[in-house]
């Protein structure tokens, strides 16, 4: 897996990012795959614009529980590819997908700065 979205605390991250951004919405897996779906090649950034008022490009993110581990990792899924990881039907793990804008999305990862400065053109 690729880039995550660090928060101050290990667990109860789909709370962190919800009130660190400025529009949040939580997806099924379904939903996420009938985004990803128009997208051809895996290696295209995975930015939409939602349905909404909100004028700006979306990512999204998926917050995988690691139970019995107490702690909870969040993946920007910045390309088809990283998204299709998370489907893995041997990976039982619960998740969460959620919606936030593009930028808040890089700006809250773990990449270094020429790659934040790439993806947020």
């Amino acid at each position: 897996m690729g880039f995550y979205i660090e928060v101050p605390h290990s667990t109860g991250k789909v709370e962190q990012i919800k009130s660190r951004v400025d529009y949040f919405k939580a997806v099924s897996e379904e939903d996420a795959k009938a985004i990803a779906a128009p997208f051809e090649n895996t290696t295209d950034l995975l930015k939409f614009t939602m349905a909404t008022d909100l004028e700006t490009s979306c990512a999204i993110v998926c917050v995988v529980e690691n139970t019995g581990m107490n702690f909870e990792a969040a993946l920007f899924c910045y390309d088809k590819r990283e998204l299709e990881i998370t489907f893995s039907e041997t990976d039982l793990r619960p998740k969460t997908y959620i919606i936030i804008p593009w930028k808040d999305a890089v700006e809250l990862s773990v990449f270094d700065e020429d790659f934040k400065r790439k993806l947020l053109l």
